[in-house]
């Protein structure tokens, strides 16, 4: 018996047609996203509310990052890292994500304010092309389970006015989201801070303390996963000891693996051996690697670490262990969590030649907005966890334009001598004018 809904048997056959229509793409959609699921693991879609997995799903193929970008961003990393790796403690550095920071903010000025920029940044000959080319090669989707990402924002006060183009050209480059809030206060610190913790996948979920006269506040964020792959075993690992620069002894985890070398290789192990140190090149499955340098000596260590060319020489290296040597490497299993306050990368910015940004009087960010801006605040925080299965990191830099004001003026008025007065009514009508010459 055939049963018919009231509904149906009312309605126009044009009606009835549009209903089984949705239901059909429901029905395609609900298939794709199934697929979806086991085809990228249901880990990683419940693990994440399948914002990633989806993400992932619709991220397009990665673009190789143009050779004056490469050129570029190695440049500003040596030469900016040498300033942090100086701490006597254990310092975890993202380069990428200071530099898309910089270059968000670059976009927006002129000037001596834009060539200090681009002179630090080595980016004076990047075309938009070089540039969009840095973002799209993090983003892009490769082969394997490594996954890197990227993701820039802009916050900015409702009643900042931001110029059109600086909006679209930091949109269509560096794929920033504009967001707009009515100040920036407890809440808007909240939301920027859940905003990293997303980008991050919950890695990194810092305490923002954004206040006073910013009128915008740019952040980056980065995240990797990287997948070895060839992983460690994790039967393998044990303790051992590691001897620290002070000269003390810890006993930590340490991973052990061993492989052959193959020259001209790109997506295999390798090693390199130079004047004064070694450095093992740990693949990942998406073509990315983790290189280990390793000195030969804490003189060596402090020689390297301190310069920016011999630093750059020794990581870029070409391999030189001849096809088929065994090589044994025994890795420490660890983590570091660093934070680089706005005092010291300000310093840090300023000694290698961006003084005008940080200046109320000489910045010009007139570019981004008619409102007088100058960089106020730069902070970076990153994590770092190296295992068995991979290497997984994370970092946001936040730079806040600061809307400049004019020095208030203070005037003192001491009514300690003879003075005249006059009172008026509502309306001005001066009802009493005397003096006082005496009290």
């Amino acid at each position: 018996m055939t049963r018919i809904n009231p509904r149906d048997a009312a309605a126009p056959q044009s009606t009835l047609r549009r209903r089984s229509g949705r239901r059909r793409f429901i029905a395609i959609i609900a298939a794709i996203l199934a697929v979806a699921i086991v085809a990228t693991g249901g880990f990683w879609y419940f693990a994440w509310g399948g914002r990633y997995t989806l993400a992932d799903l619709l991220r397009p193929k990665a673009v190789a990052a143009s050779d004056a970008a490469v050129e570029s961003s190695r440049s500003f990393a040596y030469a900016s890292a040498v300033r942090f790796l100086s701490k006597e403690q254990n310092t975890n550095y993202s380069p990428a994500s200071l530099q898309m920071a910089l270059l968000v903010a670059a976009q927006g000025a002129k000037g001596d304010t834009l060539s200090q920029l681009q002179r630090v940044l080595a980016s004076e000959k990047l075309t938009d092309n070089d540039l969009a080319s840095i973002y799209r090669s993090i983003i892009g989707k490769r082969d394997g389970k490594s996954r890197l990402d990227a993701a820039n924002s802009i916050w900015a006060r409702r009643d900042l006015a931001l110029n059109k183009d600086y909006a679209d050209a930091v949109h269509r480059i560096f794929g920033t989201q504009i967001k707009r809030v009515k100040e920036f206060d407890a809440n808007t610190n909240k939301a920027m801070s859940r905003w990293i913790s997303d980008q991050t996948r919950g890695m990194l979920k810092p305490e923002i303390d954004t206040s006073g006269n910013v009128g915008m506040s740019i952040i980056n964020t980065l995240y990797a996963d990287g997948r070895w792959s060839d992983p460690f075993t994790k039967s393998a690992t044990n303790k051992a000891d590691f001897h620290t620069l002070k000269g003390s002894t810890s006993t930590i985890d340490f991973m052990h693996k061993s492989f052959d070398t193959v020259q001209d290789a790109d997506d295999a192990d390798a090693y390199t051996k130079g004047n004064g140190w070694q450095r093992v090149d740990l693949t990942f499955d998406n073509g990315g690697r983790m290189k280990i340098l390793l000195p030969d000596d804490n003189a060596r260590f402090e020689a390297l670490r301190s310069n920016a060319s011999a630093l750059r020489k020794a990581f870029s290296a070409e391999p030189n262990a001849q096809s088929g040597t065994e090589v044994n490497v025994s890795l420490p299993k660890f983590g570091i969590d660093s934070t680089f306050d706005s005092d010291s990368i300000t310093k840090t910015m300023q000694a290698m030649g961006v003084t005008d940004a940080f200046d109320t009087d000489k910045a010009d960010f007139s570019g981004m907005s008619n409102a007088q801006m100058f960089i106020g605040s730069i902070v970076q925080g990153t994590r770092l966890v190296v295992s068995e299965e991979g290497v997984k990191a994370a970092a946001f830099t936040q730079l806040d334009m600061m809307l400049a004001s004019r020095p208030t003026e203070i005037i003192d008025f001491n009514v300690d001598h003879p003075f005249l007065y006059e009172l008026d009514s509502p309306d001005g009508l001066p009802l009493f004018i005397g003096s006082v010459v005496d009290l």
